[in-house]
């Protein structure tokens, strides 16, 4: 009988920690294929989703969020073949948490996902195996249809949010205008052309204004983007030098130099 072979396995790895005879799930092959499980050593392969899973609870590991303060579980789960961590999170453990036990056989529904570029299974509905018949499959096929529509959902909304998330980041800003005023020499009148020049043509270029006397530098006003110039650095130049032929020293980021 089934029941003997199973307290045979159990005795098998209480005794000695593993199994010899056999394995607790070579008892439900049938129902594996009849509920369309995927073995453990697939999950790796395969694309974000939810499945089904027949395992064996290898051990059990009770923790308690720091966040909530609420329990939640970490089962190390097999097949008879691979080994992996199932996490179960502190809603399912509430309502799971009496069947959650060494050797205890399971049917699971697990969402298989990816986060920062890893791999992570977590289980979403657990029942025990061996309560299980033919005559559960239909309730089961909607239970896992239930949660296949929601992770779509959940999929769709964070696509959509990166989506935002990319069109909203701010523009990087471009490097700014460098201009270089020679307090000796410039005069009144360029630095009112300069000061028209600016408001003539308002835009996202910002400026860094730098003062010198005798050859060295007194000061220095950087200019943000909001209150740029929407000129590049070459139409710059060009604006400048038409404001008259004893224009103060300047350059621009972009290696041109004049001198007035």
């Amino acid at each position: 009988q089934p029941s003997s072979k199973t307290d045979l396995l159990q005795r098998e790895k209480e005794l000695l920690g593993f199994y010899i005879t056999g394995h607790p799930l070579d008892l439900y092959q049938k129902m594996v294929a009849h509920f369309s499980c995927v073995p453990l050593s697939h999950l790796t392969t395969l694309p974000e989703g939810i499945y089904r899973i027949f395992c064996v609870v290898e051990s059990v590991q009770v923790k308690v969020s720091l966040k909530t303060q609420k329990k939640f579980a970490i089962l190390q789960v097999s097949d008879g073949k691979e080994r992996l961590e199932l996490p179960v999170w502190a809603d399912l453990y509430e309502a799971c948490s009496t069947i959650l036990f060494d050797n205890q056989l399971l049917y699971a529904i697990v969402q298989l996902e990816s986060k920062s570029d890893k791999l992570q299974i977590v289980a979403k509905h657990l029942e025990e195996l061996s309560k299980l018949g033919e005559q559960d499959a239909q309730r089961l096929d909607l239970l896992l249809d239930k949660f296949k529509g929601q992770q779509k959902t959940s999929m769709s909304r964070d696509k959509v949010m990166r989506k935002n998330a990319k069109e909203e980041q701010p523009k990087k800003e471009p490097p700014p205008f460098r201009i270089t005023f020679d307090l000796d020499r410039v005069q009144m009148s360029e630095l009112l052309a300069f000061k028209r020049l600016c408001r003539l043509h308002p835009g996202g270029t910002p400026l860094q204004l730098v003062c010198l006397r005798q050859g060295r530098q007194v000061g220095q006003i950087d200019v943000p983007a909001t209150w740029g110039v929407a000129l590049s650095s070459s139409e710059m130049v060009q604006a400048l030098s038409a404001t008259g032929p004893s224009w103060a020293l300047y350059q621009s980021t972009d290696g041109l130099e004049n001198g007035g």
